[in-house]
């Protein structure tokens, strides 16, 4: 369990999610966790037929959380954001982070980033790769992410996403007990 102080947009504070946790996604939970990749993608002024063709991308069923690690951060019953992780032949990606609007900018992306962080040195990967939404790339770079090249949306024939890596920093250290 982490607390994580809430500030409004002008540095005001309104209190802490006190009892907001990060945990394993449960094999139910799909249809919840793609409600907030929705609502989260919408948040940057896309279109709704650039949403409509980002579903199959953005869906996150049973299956998927069965085959790939899924956590969630969760306060007081809501699914408030999440990640996953993708083992693929040549290693292990951030394939999805996504927050709900209004939890944006107060911390939780950081948490959720520390998280994950967390979790690939437990699987012993010390660098990974995501593809970012171009929105999404000043918060992947100030965590320390580099954007290395771009990929061309599978949803979007001709649009570019960033490709950026990420090797841990020497802050992070992770223990087995």
């Amino acid at each position: 369990m982490f607390y994580l102080k809430i500030y409004l947009g002008d540095g005001s504070r309104i209190g802490t999610m006190d009892g907001c946790l990060i945990r394993s996604a449960k094999m139910n939970e799909g249809p919840r966790i793609t409600a907030v990749a929705l609502r989260s993608k919408a948040h940057w002024g896309y279109s709704q037929d650039f949403l409509d063709a980002c579903v199959p991308d953005l869906t996150i069923d049973e299956a998927y959380i069965r085959l790939n690690p899924v956590f969630v951060a969760e306060w007081h019953n809501r699914i408030i954001g999440f990640y996953s992780i993708v083992r693929e032949s040549d290693g292990e990606y951030l394939d999805n982070m996504f927050i709900l609007p209004e939890y944006m900018g107060k911390g939780l992306g950081k948490t959720l980033w520390d998280h994950a962080v967390m979790e690939f040195l437990k699987r012993k990967v010390h660098t990974f790769k995501l593809v970012a939404d171009p929105f999404a790339c000043g918060f992947y770079q100030k965590m320390g992410a580099v954007q290395m090249n771009e990929k061309e949306s599978s949803t979007f024939p001709g649009r570019k996403l960033p490709v950026m890596i990420y090797t841990v920093d020497k802050k992070y250290e992770f223990c087995e007990s």
